[in-house]
């Protein structure tokens, strides 16, 4: 006589959501749901069929980080998908936890600003700079600053991002002129550059976060930073006068 197999429990599915429970989860719309996958800011669904797919609670949870980063922090899109990418590829749960309370601990000029972060309408800033639309909205693609709308439906840019403009009307008025081929698409490369720059100091925390305490990762943190900035402000001049320098000892020969 044959013993029946003991029934195994199945294991609990984390994909258990249709497109129209996580919308309503997460007050998305389903075009948005689909253009942070397009943008690699979300795991793709489970597929269930040609057309559907199922979802869970990690996808719930992205969304609702990107919406608060986005509408809270005011941070571009790909800024949000560097610093995800990052995370993702350096810690390990209980690593990010050791961070959080790090960063909990940073001086005020590294710490994230708490609550919605204040918001200037665009519309007298670019006048005011002698900036254009067309200069904005490529910002905004590029992932430099973000655009929003207040609940006036007037189109804002946080606060913390006016030197931004300021700066591109300051290279304006230097002489990096539209007519001369000058674009917000010639900052690509430093964005790029930022971008690599803070994958590469996360992996820096990953070798640390197990080995110092909260306390200590931050003063790190605090200390670590501005002497990064500066190291590039300096190393940056230097290869600008060496370039200066290669160019008149050409000419002299």
């Amino acid at each position: 006589m044959s013993v029946p197999r003991k029934a195994r429990k199945k294991p609990e599915p984390t994909a258990r959501y249709k497109m129209k429970e996580l919308t309503a989860l997460t007050g998305v719309t389903r075009p948005v749901v689909h253009f942070y996958i397009q943008q690699g800011l979300l795991p793709a669904g489970q597929k269930t069929g040609r057309n559907t797919a199922l979802y869970g609670d990690e996808h719930v949870q992205r969304i609702r980080l990107i919406r608060k980063l986005q509408e809270e922090r005011f941070l571009p899109l790909k800024a949000i998908k560097a610093v995800l990418d990052a995370e993702r590829d350096a810690f390990t749960p209980a690593q990010r936890s050791t961070l959080v309370e790090a960063m909990q601990r940073l001086g005020d000029s590294l710490k994230p600003a708490e609550g919605t972060a204040s918001a200037v309408v665009v519309d007298g800033l670019i006048a005011d700079l002698g900036l254009d639309r067309a200069d904005l909205a490529r910002f905004d693609a590029l992932g430099v600053l973000c655009l929003a709308k207040d609940d006036r439906g007037r189109t804002v840019v946080r606060r913390d991002d006016v030197w931004v403009l300021q700066c591109w009307a300051e290279l304006r008025d230097a002489g990096f002129t539209r007519e001369l081929g000058f674009t917000p698409d010639d900052l690509t490369i430093y964005v790029e550059a930022i971008e690599q720059f803070i994958r590469h100091e996360a992996v820096w925390l990953g070798r640390i976060v197990d080995k110092v305490p909260p306390a200590k990762l931050a003063q790190m943190v605090d200390r670590g930073v501005p002497l990064i900035h500066s190291f590039l402000t300096r190393h940056h001049e230097s290869k600008v006068r060496a370039f200066i320098t290669t160019l008149d000892a050409r000419r002299s020969t």
